[in-house]
């Protein structure tokens, strides 16, 4: 998933590259080490295991470009790993946040990152339910379809039983799909 934003502070070069950066390690990032305005937080098994958005695997990379003497042009882009992720309407307004919050801080020159902080453990809550409301479908859904055709059709050939895992997960997914506004990134 990417978010990018685009806009002007009404500030010299220098100073805006300081507030990225303080801004950066006030929010738990690293710099890449590239030289460049990147900067990287979280892990790739963060992004497959992790209820915490802030866990997942993101980099920042920011270009900052002098307008005139005072006004500079400020355009950044989060990459964040989703992999294994069903990404929730939830976690979009964390990423939606922490953008939102680097875009204030650079501007005003003041580093809060507590709205970031509390959107963040609200959401931990709703993806732990979103995964057991998950699995308990897929198994329950799985489990009838499975056991239910074996024996009433006497066949013990695995052909229920690959049926109900498949027909489970799909019925899973579809409801987290209808009822938690789940997307598969």
């Amino acid at each position: 998933m990417e978010l990018q934003v685009d806009y002007h502070v009404p500030e010299a070069e220098q100073v805006v590259r300081e507030r990225i950066e303080s801004h950066f390690a006030h929010a738990g990032y690293s710099p890449a080490g590239t030289g460049a305005l990147e900067f990287r937080r979280g892990s790739a098994l963060g992004s497959m295991t992790s209820f915490s958005p802030r866990k997942w695997q993101a980099k920042v990379r920011v270009r900052v470009t002098p307008i005139d003497a005072g006004t500079t042009s400020v355009a950044a882009i989060f990459s964040i790993n989703t992999t294994g992720q069903w990404v929730t309407g939830k976690e979009r307004a964390v990423w939606q946040a922490e953008v939102d919050a680097f875009r204030g801080s650079v501007s005003s020159g003041e580093v809060s990152a507590e709205s970031v902080q509390k959107a963040s453990a609200a959401v931990k809550g709703d993806t732990a339910r979103t995964i057991l409301v998950f699995l308990a479908v897929s198994l329950v859904v799985g489990l009838v379809i499975g056991v239910g055709g074996t024996l009433l059709t006497g066949r013990d050939d695995f052909f229920f039983t690959s049926i109900g895992i498949v027909a489970g997960m799909s019925a899973g997914y579809a409801v987290i799909h209808r009822y938690f506004g789940v997307n598969r990134q």
